[in-house]
């Protein structure tokens, strides 16, 4: 039952606490000395993730076209865009509407794909 720092690691996982101190020779009241400690991160690194890049939230807004939804969406603004041109109205407020429910709907998707976990 006794390796070394120097063997393959031990699957701690799956033994009990007892058996894990004596491996590590690790008392459970004082814990590692601060050399040891030390003398561990030099073999064995710092005990971290790598954190894996994102995409950039331009690329996620862009994406979000993709969805078939937004699509039919702005198809629908173009066709209101075009009547609202052809009768006349000219204030304009049909055109902000439409932007602002196309805007409001890329950033909600985008804000969903950045959060969900495992994504991305």
């Amino acid at each position: 039952m006794e390796a070394s720092m120097d063997a393959t690691p031990f699957p701690a996982w799956s033994w009990s606490v007892e058996q894990c101190l004596k491996e590590y020779k690790v008392k459970l009241d004082k814990g590692l000395s601060s050399y040891d400690v030390e003398k561990r991160r030099e073999r064995y690194g710092w005990n971290e993730l790598k954190k894996e890049k994102g995409k950039p939230l331009w690329r996620l807004v862009l994406e979000q076209f993709d969805d078939m939804l937004v699509k039919i969406l702005l198809v629908a603004a173009c066709i209101s865009f075009i009547l609202a041109y052809l009768h006349g109205n000219e204030n304009g407020a049909a055109y902000q509407s439409i932007a602002l429910v196309a805007a409001c709907i890329s950033v909600s998707c985008s804000c969903q794909v950045r959060h969900a976990p495992g994504c991305c």
